[in-house]
């Protein structure tokens, strides 16, 4: 028997460079800014009036504007009119909205001349900045809510210090899926407080109406993870308000 020699080009492999790519930095959450706004009787028509006109005009070009969105008070525990909330792409969103708002040489009506406006019509008012965390909350709840009979409810939350981890994981394992399994509203958002007063979070929940929000909070006093949540939450706060579909862009 003859053996014959394997040449060796035979076995040459061919290596191919594969190039590197340099990892996507992640986007930017969604921080909101919350403005509540304590009006002398009889201005809230005029105020809506500024927000309608010209103000609702410049949001409209405002291109690091993700949303904008007004409400009404339904039910509240303190005293308020209206609660305006516009969405950004991170802090950073808000100052690349800023300078675009009050750059000189800025064509149309001052922003902060219509704002000194308003305030002329307010007792007072305050600002609250929130990161929504994502994976706690529907993404169908921005294209929710804008029904007449349908109400929103804030309710801030004030924890344990150091407990923050603890809440966030609680609520993704067993908050979500019993309201979610239960259908105890119809939608949900969860942020995280930056500035506001103390607060540490907000949940936000669509419902259709204050009956169906007490039917929710008394299902919700009886379950399970109540004996998780109770003892780090400190304090809350409830507000209820009904949107003002006129003012809302995006």
């Amino acid at each position: 028997m003859i053996l014959r020699p394997v040449a060796a080009a035979a076995l040459a492999l061919t290596t191919i460079a594969v190039p590197v790519l340099p990892a996507q930095p992640a986007a930017l959450p969604e921080v909101r800014q919350i403005v509540t706004f304590d009006l002398q009787p009889g201005a809230l028509s005029r105020v809506l009036g500024i927000y309608l006109g010209p103000l609702l005009k410049i949001y409209e070009t405002l291109q690091p504007l993700l949303r904008f969105r007004a409400y009404l008070e339904a039910e509240s525990p303190e005293s308020l009119d209206l609660v305006v909330v516009s969405s950004y792409r991170g802090m950073a969103g808000l100052d690349a909205a800023n300078h675009e708002l009050f750059r000189e040489g800025r064509d149309g009506p001052s922003v902060g001349l219509l704002y000194q406006e308003i305030d002329r019509h307010a007792i007072g008012h305050h600002d609250q900045f929130i990161e929504m965390i994502e994976a706690l909350s529907d993404p169908w709840a921005q294209e929710s809510g804008g029904e007449p009979q349908q109400l929103t409810v804030f309710e801030y939350l004030r924890v344990v210090p150091g407990s923050h981890a603890f809440v966030e994981d609680l609520i993704a394992a067993r908050v979500r899926p019993f309201e979610l399994d239960e259908r105890l509203h119809l939608w949900s958002e969860t942020g995280r407080v930056l500035v506001g007063d103390g607060w540490d979070y907000v949940r936000i929940f669509g419902v259709a109406s204050l009956g169906a929000w007490h039917d929710a909070l008394q299902r919700t006093r009886t379950a399970e993870f109540q004996q998780a949540l109770a003892p780090v939450v400190m304090a809350r706060k409830t507000i209820i308000l009904r949107r003002e579909p006129r003012l809302s862009l995006r």
